[in-house]
């Protein structure tokens, strides 16, 4: 992202001279068509589509409903016309990220453009280039492989990216996640309800697993009934793809599973608490050193970061992106070098996870 974007919303700590920025609750939903002739337009509501001049049938307009009825706040709509080649999706990317004419920042991205397989062909990947971003990107696919055996499919070949990474790359938390739609043609955007979902609380409060989107139907797949058959399941999950469905659930009851991102024990709302925590601790840092004449590479100036960066951290754990029972939930240290006049902040924290399964065992005994 441009060093010149900022975010546009804010909230304060408790330490009233530190600013906590919620750009993780703002989206960015890439248009392939736009009616509009604006290079950005913030929605707040799915009546501010409609005003813009999109139809109500249109692809956008249909997004911009779900994500506002599961809680979506904010959404910046980025009409860029479809590029040639593999690089489609990772150029228009790059342009979002450096358009200069605008003041915000986002930490999630929806596209209405098809993406598939062929974005994970070549050199320019979308998963190699979306690599340590700042923002969660979620990919729909109809796909009729995903849900066998193949590995041809975009979500497999994502995974088969992340699986392949070594040393330091091999720590990153994932930012994409994929959704399966099934055989429905006209219920194909469950990112969107997801997104929604994600933004709509605050980060950290909550998992996607277990949630019912608003507006879509239950995956359909190819039993007898329409729903997913089990090795239908088994295959989508395996992929750590998500989908809405109650097969083998009590009573059928359908909610998103199991809320992963396209890495194996990797999950959706791990990717939205680092986005957050790291995009707050650069906002801080950036604005310490603006605001101040000096920052020294010395103890005083080590000082002066940490107590812009402790607040993040300490509200952190407050939104359960920090595990607070840990005996050293959060570390900052410090290295400088005088030469290149920098000062190398290292940060840790462990993360606060979410229960997805719970197993009761019951022992009945009898009174001698």
């Amino acid at each position: 992202m441009a060093n010149n974007t900022r975010a546009v919303i804010t909230n304060v700590s408790n330490a009233a001279t530190t600013a906590i920025v919620d750009i993780s609750r703002v989206v960015a939903l890439i248009s392939d068509v736009s009616t509009v002739t604006a290079v950005y337009s913030l929605y707040t509501d799915a009546k501010s589509i409609e005003t813009a001049g999109y139809a109500t049938t249109s692809d956008f307009y249909k997004m911009g409903v779900l994500y506002f009825n599961n809680g979506g706040g904010y959404l910046y709509g980025i009409p860029l016309a479809d590029t040639a080649g593999n690089a489609a999706i990772t150029a228009k990317l790059a342009t979002l990220e450096n358009i200069s004419d605008i003041t915000f920042s986002f930490g999630g991205v929806l596209m209405d453009s098809t993406i598939g397989a062929a974005d994970e062909v070549g050199n320019d990947t979308l998963a190699t280039y979306a690599l340590n971003k700042p923002y969660h990107i979620m990919i729909d696919s109809a796909d009729a492989t995903i849900p066998t055996a193949g590995t041809t499919d975009i979500f497999s070949l994502i995974g088969a990216f992340y699986a392949g990474l070594t040393g330091d790359n091999a720590l990153v938390v994932p930012n994409i996640s994929g959704f399966y739609t099934g055989t429905d043609s006209t219920d194909k955007f469950l990112s969107c309800s997801a997104m929604g979902i994600m933004v709509g609380k605050v980060i950290g409060s909550q998992t996607l697993k277990f949630k019912k989107p608003l507006g879509n139907n239950t995956c359909q797949g190819s039993d007898s009934t329409g729903e997913l058959t089990d090795v239908e399941l088994t295959f989508i999950l395996g992929k750590n793809v998500n989908v809405y469905t109650g097969v083998n659930e009590r009573a059928g009851k359908a909610f998103i599973k199991e809320g992963t991102t396209l890495k194996n024990s990797s999950y959706v709302d791990t990717s939205f608490g680092a986005i957050w925590i790291k995009e707050n601790i650069d906002e801080n840092i950036y604005n310490l050193l603006l605001e101040n004449s000096k920052v020294s590479i010395n103890a005083t100036g080590y000082a002066q970061i940490e107590s812009k960066v402790t607040p993040i951290f300490e509200l952190g754990i407050k939104q359960k992106i920090i595990n607070p029972d840990a005996d050293v939930p959060f570390t900052i240290s410090f290295a400088g070098n005088i030469a290149t006049r920098t000062i190398a902040v290292t940060y840790t924290y462990v993360k606060d996870v979410a229960g997805h399964f719970v197993t009761n065992t019951i022992t009945i005994t009898q009174e001698a």
